[in-house]
């Protein structure tokens, strides 16, 4: 997993995963934005069959918008979560489920050429608020063509 932003990234994505309980009933979300901070797509949704730890959201919310990144066709991404934990996660021992979710980020990552860094949680709180809303609906995956309106204020009040 590369962990160091490259020059030449030109779209940034920023995820984050939700956990009530730690473990409980979870979620994640994310959005990508161009290097002018204007929205071009997002995503959110609810992790089904149990309950998870925020950890686990939060790799899903990586995996889910490095898939979305793939089909659409979209390469050179930073990547910023505000889960420092996914960063040394590689070299630590893990569940063999995540293991695997971890393997196909690498895998990903590589193929789109990008890089994941940790930003601060008051610099992700659109990635926040996607995660929060992902928990209030009943879909495991809903892709965002235009933001939602709940979450206009926090986009433009940070650019990138």
């Amino acid at each position: 997993m590369t962990t160091t932003s490259s020059p030449d990234t030109i779209l940034k994505l920023n995820t984050d995963g939700s956990s009530r309980g730690n473990p409980g009933p979870s979620s994640f979300g994310g959005l990508i934005r161009d290097n002018k901070g204007k929205w071009v797509c997002g995503y959110m949704g609810k992790m089904k069959g149990g309950r998870y730890t925020s950890l686990e959201a939060e790799v899903w919310s990586v995996y889910n918008g490095l898939c979305l990144i793939r089909d659409k066709n979209m390469s050179n991404l930073l990547i910023e979560t505000d889960c420092e934990t996914i960063l040394r996660l590689r070299w630590m021992p893990m569940d063999p489920q995540i293991k695997v979710v971890m393997d196909a980020i690498d895998a990903i990552m590589i193929d789109r050429n990008c890089t994941i860094i940790h930003r601060r949680r008051e610099g992700n709180q659109c990635a926040d608020l996607l995660a929060k809303l992902g928990g209030k609906q009943s879909e495991e995956f809903t892709l965002l063509e235009e933001p939602p309106a709940v979450l206009m204020p926090y986009l433009f009040e940070r650019h990138l």
